[in-house]
């Protein structure tokens, strides 16, 4: 009994605290990897593709917070959220375009700028959203 509302909302929760702890606690080491995320995003040859890269940047971003309960509350959200959306329902133009925000999330992060870093992520699940039309 969750709407996609419901998940909208519970990641605004979840990722906007991530990308501000991701801030304080990640590593050079955890930059690179969230980087080589980045370009195979922009290598994918299909919306399914770029989907699934997504979701591996996201987790990362979790990763980084090294806090295996965040880890495991963004792995519960994401689980649930492939439930009501296909790759299909996006052009590969979307997704790459959503790349933009998940790369200056990352400079935020790797300049420690949490607050920025959360802003960035704010306005990221907002576009998400109405792309989806999930309000």
């Amino acid at each position: 009994d969750i709407s996609m509302k419901d998940v909208s909302e519970a990641r605004v929760a979840v990722e906007c605290q991530i990308v501000r702890i991701a801030a304080q606690k990640a590593t050079p080491e955890d930059i690179a990897g969230c980087k080589a995320l980045l370009e195979e995003i922009d290598r994918s040859a299909t919306p399914q593709e770029a989907v699934t890269e997504k979701a591996k940047f996201h987790l990362y971003l979790a990763q980084m917070t090294k806090n295996n309960l965040l880890v495991a509350m963004f792995s519960v959200l994401y689980d649930i959220l492939h439930g009501f959306r296909a790759p299909e329902d996006s052009s590969m133009e979307e997704q790459r375009n959503t790349n933009v925000s998940h790369a200056e999330i990352l400079a935020c992060i790797e300049r420690g700028d949490a607050d920025e870093a959360e802003r960035i992520m704010r306005r990221h699940l907002m576009q998400v959203e109405q792309q989806y039309r999930f309000s």
